[in-house]
């Protein structure tokens, strides 16, 4: 895909289409979603720390989780894929700061091909109204960039997300709600596409 950007006409436009306004909520996604990927060859998401602890994660996406956890205050949090911990010290300092929760788990395997078996694992421990994470789901925009591997492009956690959804009718792919909003935007500036699997209250309505 061709962009093209025009700052004294203020515009954009895509494989020489109709130019959109640079300034419009449809240019600054364009936007956000290449700079998604220019970030990840980058790096980006490498260099915050929680408490000390590497993240490797996008800042919107832990104040998205930060606001889910808050609002449905869980007894326990647990998370698959430890890495260096940050995470977890991020999950615990909220639970801690809130004065409510009793665990934060963390789980881990060395053969990657695991996880996906291990989202249907411990799908029976997530309660009516709570949610399973798919993080990293940007692999699929991810397949062609340096780094990336082919097989992205089909092989990732927002396509497992999708394909646990349609094989567990008691889960429904449905992002939280943004809790606050003044801005004309609509979607996060997310590393986590798809990611969001709510367990329906019942079996037939989320």
């Amino acid at each position: 895909m061709k962009i093209t950007i025009d700052t004294v006409a203020k515009t954009l436009a895509l494989d020489g289409g109709e130019p959109l306004s640079l300034y419009g909520r449809p240019a600054v996604e364009w936007l956000s979603d290449l700079w998604l990927k220019l970030s990840w060859v980058q790096k980006y998401s490498y260099t915050f720390t929680w408490m000390g602890r590497p993240v490797i994660q996008h800042p919107e996406d832990m104040l998205r989780l930060q606001e889910v956890i808050y609002f449905l205050k869980p007894h326990v949090v647990i998370e698959t894929g430890v890495a260096h911990g940050g995470s977890l010290v991020f999950s615990a300092s909220l639970m801690k700061a809130m004065g409510h929760g009793r665990a934060v788990v963390g789980v881990d395997v060395d053969i990657r091909p695991h996880n996906r078996r291990a989202l249907v694992a411990y799908h029976a421990l997530v309660t009516p109204g709570s949610w399973i994470v798919a993080t990293d789901g940007l692999m699929r925009e991810l397949w062609d960039a340096p780094r990336g591997d082919p097989s992205w492009k089909h092989d990732n956690p927002a396509e497992a997300a999708r394909e646990f959804a349609a094989a567990q009718p008691e889960f429904a792919l449905q992002a939280p709600p943004w809790r606050f909003n003044e801005s004309p935007l609509e979607r996060p500036i997310t590393g986590w596409p798809d990611a969001w699997l709510r367990r329906r209250h019942d079996g037939n309505a989320a």
